[in-house]
This record gives structure tokens, C-alpha cells and sequence, in this order.
């Protein structure tokens, strides 16, 4: 009877153990699909006229993070993005090439005197479209068709091509 309980009591303490090898399989296999599926990937850097350098870092299929350095202040914006859909073009125009990406800030963190400073829940709409290569063979990216609140003192920083970071 002893025996009994004693291989009951083991029994019941490793049956979960495959349940919870199986979670951590099911959660890599996630991360590889997030990957596969993220059109966007990488860093991209962009030097601006006025000094700024910009930095996209396109984390996940859903979160990129925003880095503008000016001299000694900064800024470093994370936002949650999505693919908009492809638009159509006119009777048997071709449509824009590029991601038209939608985003909203989720979190800013500015260092020093930061000229301006943009609030969370900030949105904006852009297009970003890989002209060559891609992040790892030092390609270049155009972001164009910036749309937001005060758009036009951000246009000219934002907008223009940026080259990808190869990596480290």
C-alpha cells in the first residue's frame, strides 16, 4: 500500500511537468511566428538637416521605439504600430510601394532640454518603404507621408531615407 501511494504521489508531481515543456514549446514557436510576420524589422537610422539622428527600431510585429538625439537632449518615444492594408490604385495604377503604418505613442522618455516634446497617445501615420536590401545587408527604407498633429515642423525631420543599422 506504501508503494502504492508513494508512485500515486510521484505520478501526480511530474504529470504536469510535459504540460509545462509543451507551454514553453507552444511560446517559442509563438516568437518565431511573431518574427516571420513582422514586416518591418531592424534599425534605421536617419541624420536630419539641423543636426537631429533618428533611430527606428522596429522591435516586434506590433512595437517599434523612436530615438531622436539633438545635440545633448533626447528622446526616446516607444510606440504600438499596425500595418494598414495596401491602398489601390487608380484604374490600373500600381499602389504606393511601402507599409502604410499607423502608430500611437505609449511611452516618451526625453533627456535634457528637449525642444518639443509629444504627449502619449500621440498618433501619426506614415509610409515606410524598403527601397533596397534589407537590415542586414545595409539597405536603405524611405518614410514618407507623415500625417499627425503639427506634421508640418515634424515633416521635414521625419520624412527622408534612412539607412539600415546593421547589427551588432
Amino acid at each position: 500500500m506504501t508503494r502504492f501511494l508513494g508512485l500515486l504521489l510521484a505520478a501526480t508531481l511530474l504529470a504536469p511537468a510535459p504540460l509545462l515543456l509543451r507551454a514553453d514549446d507552444d511560446k517559442k514557436e509563438e516568437k518565431k511566428d511573431d518574427k516571420k510576420d513582422q514586416p518591418l524589422k531592424g534599425t534605421w537610422t536617419r541624420e536630419a538637416n539641423g543636426g537631429a539622428v533618428l533611430a527606428m527600431n522596429f522591435k516586434t510585429k506590433d512595437e517599434f521605439v523612436l530615438t531622436v538625439e539633438v545635440g545633448d537632449a533626447s528622446l526616446k518615444a516607444t510606440c504600438k504600430y499596425k500595418i494598414e492594408k495596401a491602398e489601390k490604385g487608380e484604374k490600373g495604377d500600381k499602389p504606393k510601394p511601402g507599409h502604410k503604418v499607423s502608430a500611437e505613442i505609449t511611452k516618451v522618455e526625453p533627456k535634457g532640454c528637449f525642444p518639443t516634446v509629444p504627449e502619449v497617445g500621440y498618433k501619426m501615420k506614415f509610409r515606410f518603404a524598403v527601397e533596397k536590401g534589407n537590415e542586414k545587408d545595409k539597405g536603405t527604407a524611405k518614410l514618407s507621408d507623415y500625417e499627425a498633429d503639427n506634421a508640418e515642423q515634424v515633416k521635414p525631420i521625419i520624412e527622408g531615407v534612412y539607412k539600415a543599422k546593421k547589427a551588432d
